[in-house]
């Protein structure tokens, strides 16, 4: 997947998140794209979650890979079903920001 490719993929799937109006965040890391969804009153979830997407498998991906992935986590969501394949729990509730203050 080229560079155009691929930011239109994020561009889509950042639009699907806004339409839906849900709290799932798209973001590059080094090793590759996350997409993850807290915890909380706004998701069904009791704890956050997310999946990788390796720099290496957009790379050979001849088509969106993140759209379909983000359009599966809002029906998941949604419909209170099972979280698509790659969904883990997230390291998020372990990040300086989120500790919490006693």
């Amino acid at each position: 997947m080229n560079r155009a490719v691929l930011i239109n993929d994020m561009r889509r799937a950042t639009g699907s998140i806004l339409e839906a109006r849900v709290p799932i965040r798209v973001r590059a890391c080094r090793d590759g794209v996350v997409v993850e969804a807290p915890a909380g009153v706004a998701t069904p979830l009791r704890r956050p979650v997310e999946a990788r997407v390796t720099w290496a498998r957009l790379n050979e991906a001849r088509g969106p890979v993140l759209r379909p992935l983000v359009e599966e986590l809002i029906a998941a969501l949604r419909n209170g079903g099972p979280l698509p394949a790659g969904f883990t729990p997230s390291s998020i509730s372990k990040s300086r920001g989120a500790r919490r203050l006693h």
